[in-house]
Order: structure tokens, then sequence, then C-alpha cells
């Protein structure tokens, strides 16, 4: 757990590819995962892959960093690189850009409390523990993959001490499936689609740790694979509790 706050960056990374049509997810995983990912513990990953959006003759891959380290480590990757290899291609066109950022503190500072949570999952989002695995959305599982992930990176006073499973979170809509995501040898099942969790019923300090654990997820995904693109989520806050309630820089008791 670091001492100090890392800041949490999305970035795009677009390169010009003379053959997209040879072009598939597992290239823009080997690409990324050649320059960052130097901790192959699943659950200690500092980085995600986001949105992959293929153009005529360019791909535009999204990525998130939650770790000033690995932030330095992809900029000096891609600095150094004299090129970049997707399958048997050489590509020497390349740009790498800052989409937006934020610290741990300005996430929580930022975060308003609002009553319902809306969340879309835009990737397949699937759950695994041990040998287990949930493609159902439940929020224990959802909230508390972000809380995992914020214990690792955030500063340890920010870090939040709540029992999420037993929470009375209602989820009043959903509307999804489950679809398949190709990861070259192995291909997962994972729920896409819209839920909305219901917060009513929480106390403030409630309300208020899962509105940050909800917008925290829109840097860092959810679930498993998220190295892989799955599990990319947009957050939105529809309902505000109580537009007059004073922000608070800490969620910790």
């Amino acid at each position: 757990m670091p001492a100090e706050s890392n800041l949490l960056t999305r970035w795009l990374l677009q390169i010009d590819i003379p053959e997209i049509r040879n072009f598939s997810l597992v290239h823009a995983h080997a690409v990324v995962s050649s320059w960052v990912d130097i901790d192959h513990h699943a659950g200690r990953k500092s980085f995600s892959l986001g949105a992959v959006n293929l153009n005529r003759n360019s791909v535009g891959i999204e990525l998130r960093t939650f770790s000033d380290e690995t932030s330095d480590r992809l900029q000096e990757s891609f600095s150094g690189a004299p090129y970049i290899r997707i399958g048997s291609q050489r590509c020497e066109e390349a740009s790498l850009q800052v989409v937006e950022s934020s610290s741990f503190e300005s996430l929580i500072e930022n975060s308003d409390n609002q009553d319902s949570l809306n969340l879309e999952f835009v990737t397949p989002v699937v759950f695994r523990s041990g040998s287990r695995y949930s493609v159902i959305p439940h929020h224990s599982l959802v909230f508390g993959h972000s809380r995992r992930v914020w214990t690792l990176w955030a500063p340890s006073d920010l870090v939040p001490e709540l029992e999420l499973r037993d929470l009375p979170v209602l989820t009043p809509f959903i509307d999804g499936s489950t679809k398949q995501w190709d990861l070259g040898k192995r291909s997962w099942d994972g729920f896409v689609g819209r839920v909305q969790y219901d917060l009513t019923l929480l106390d403030e300090r409630e309300v208020r740790v899962l509105n940050v654990l909800g917008q925290f997820l829109n840097y860092v995904g959810v679930g498993a694979n998220t190295t892989w693109g799955m599990g990319v989520v947009n957050v939105t806050t529809p309902h505000r509790r109580n537009p007059s309630s004073a922000k608070s820089t800490k969620i910790k008791n």
C-alpha cells in the first residue's frame, strides 16, 4: 500500500497499421503488456485495457494506469521504441496521449452523494474467486473489486473500511445478456448491459464510499481479465442525495 498518492490516468495509444484487417485484441494486449506488465500476479496489475477502436488504417487503444511507476514505464517504453510490432508488421507511426487523469484525493473530493449509480458494462465482466466464476454483477462483487484495487494503489489513509456484502443495496433495473470474449487461446463468457444500484437504504457514509468506488471503476474496470479488455464500465450518477452536503477528502472512519 503506497504512502503517497498515485495518479489515475487514461491514455490513448494510436497506431498506424498498414494491414488493419489482421489486427486482434491479442495484438493490443501484447503491445501494452510488453511495456508495463512486470508483475505477473493477476491481482496486482496496475493497468487495464479499455476500448479498442479500429479505423481504416489505424487502431486506437485506450489503456488505464493507476500507479505513477506504471505511467512512467509506459511513457519510457513508448518513447524508446523504434517501432511497434503488430503480428508480423512493423508500425513506425504512433502517438500516445493522456485522455484524462485524477488523483485519488480528487476523485473523493469531486464525488457527490448520489442515491443511485448506473453502471454500463461495455465489455463482458466475469468475477473469479479461486476456481469459481460468476457473471452476476452483484454489488458486493462489483464494489468489492473496486475496493480491492483501490486498497492496492491508494494512500493508506484513504482506504475505505466497509462490509459490502451485507449492505442493503437494491437493483431496481438490470438489462443485459452474456457475451463471449475471445482472449486468443481461451474465450470467456461475461455480462454486458446496464445495472442500476439503489443506495437509498444506506447511511450517508456508506453512500459516499460507494459513490467514490463507483467512479473509480471508470479508471480501472471491473472483474477478471481487465488487462485483456474485459470489464470496461461507464458509471453515471443520476440522483443526488443532498446537494448541499459538504464533500469529504477522506472515506475512512
